[in-house]
This record gives C-alpha cells, sequence and structure tokens, in this order.
C-alpha cells in the first residue's frame, strides 16, 4: 500500500476543498436583481386611467361591458410610462408619481402631501399595465368620487354610492377565485345581469346629468 508524504496529502485537500467552494457559495442568480414585474407590483394604485367626469366612467364601463361579452379578444392593457420621483434617502424617503409626457411641463402628483422636497432626489420610470378587468374594478370603486364631482342631489349620489359598493365587493369576491383574462372574463359574463342593472342605475344618472336645464329661469322682478 502506497502511503503519500503528510505535505503532498495536505495540498490535495486544500485542492478539493477550493473546488467545492463555488458549491457552498451558491451561483449568482439573475432573481437577486429586481426585474421589472417586481418593480411594478411594488408600486401603489395609481389612477390615471380614471375616467375625467361621471358620464365618461359611464360611457368606459359600457365598452368594457361590450369588449367582456363580445366574441373578440379582449382589448390590449393601457400602458402608461410612469415616473417615480423618489425625495430623500433612508427612514425618510417618500414618492411621488407622474406620467412621463408630463415631465416636461410640469406636472401634477396621482397623490396628495403637505411637505417639501428639499435634499436628495431621483427618478425610476415604470412601464405600468392597467387590463379591462382591472380598470372595470378600479372605476366602479372610483364612481362615489367622481359623482361628488358633479352637482348631483345627495339622494342620488347615495343612491351610486350603494350600488358601486354592492357590485366592487361582488367583483373583488368572485374574480379571486380566477387567475388569467380568460377565466376572469367568463366569472364577468356570469355576473352580466347584475352589471347590466348597474350600468342601467348609473347611466341614468348620467343622461340627468347631461339633460339641459329646461326649467324657466328665474329673474329680478318676476
Amino acid at each position: 500500500m502506497c502511503i503519500l508524504p503528510e505535505r503532498i496529502r495536505m495540498k490535495l485537500s486544500l485542492v478539493a476543498f477550493a473546488s467545492l467552494l463555488p458549491l457552498l457559495a451558491g451561483c449568482p442568480s439573475i432573481d437577486e436583481t429586481p426585474s421589472a414585474t417586481v418593480e411594478t407590483n411594488r408600486l401603489p394604485k395609481l389612477s390615471f386611467h380614471k375616467p375625467a367626469d361621471f358620464p365618461a366612467a359611464v360611457t368606459r364601463l359600457e365598452k368594457i361591458r361590450e369588449a367582456v361579452l363580445s366574441d373578440q379578444p379582449l382589448p390590449s392593457p393601457k400602458t402608461f410610462r410612469v415616473v417615480e420621483s423618489i425625495h430623500g434617502s433612508g427612514p425618510g424617503a417618500h414618492s411621488h408619481y407622474h406620467l412621463a409626457q408630463e415631465s416636461d411641463e410640469g406636472h401634477s402628483h396621482d397623490d396628495a402631501h403637505g411637505h417639501s422636497h428639499d435634499g436628495e432626489s431621483s427618478e425610476i420610470t415604470h412601464d405600468v399595465q392597467v387590463d379591462v378587468v382591472t380598470e372595470m374594478v378600479d372605476i366602479v370603486k372610483w364612481m362615489p368620487d367622481i359623482a361628488a364631482d358633479s352637482d348631483m342631489e345627495k339622494g342620488t349620489w347615495d343612491q351610486v354610492k350603494q350600488a358601486s359598493g354592492d357590485l366592487h365587493d361582488r367583483l373583488t369576491e368572485t374574480l379571486a377565485q380566477v387567475d388569467g383574462p380568460q377565466a376572469q372574463r367568463e366569472k364577468l359574463r356570469k355576473l352580466d345581469g347584475q352589471v347590466a342593472k348597474y350600468l342601467e342605475t348609473v347611466g341614468s344618472v348620467a343622461k340627468q346629468a347631461e339633460a339641459p336645464n329646461t326649467e324657466p329661469s328665474q329673474t329680478p322682478g318676476d
């Protein structure tokens, strides 16, 4: 039996240990770098797809319903290039968001704030996609706020708020059970009776809001 000298055995042991170091340390993974999807998922809910007024919101919901019920593929998601302005650093850092095309001519943030932006700041650009199902759920949720910006009477606004809350709860509960646009589409089709009733309610309110005032005007001295 051949016995190796102690010095050679030590060298072989060191070589074997060195060959194991990459396995012990682990190989670098691309998952360690946040992807665009990870960046988008951490963003708060943004409202760049919020309709300008109540009639526009009703019209948009009607178009989404037509798309869901049709035999055609669902429309492609809307894509918004959003600039995140990060002010400060460390625990006190905070972000505001605006559309990229607004960068050259001033912009309004998608959040309210009452603080200064002195100190360090940086910007990150995100491509945010909003599919029609998400858009529908968001608009229904926003309907009371959109209606509040109109001049509708409180009783009518209460009706919109109640109907919107009921439908939003049903939509979120139902859609949480499935994943993927086609599965969501099938669920929405099964809810179409409630969606149609809701659109009839808010559509009637929108028509009243758009109707010209035919009451005779009162002038001094009448």
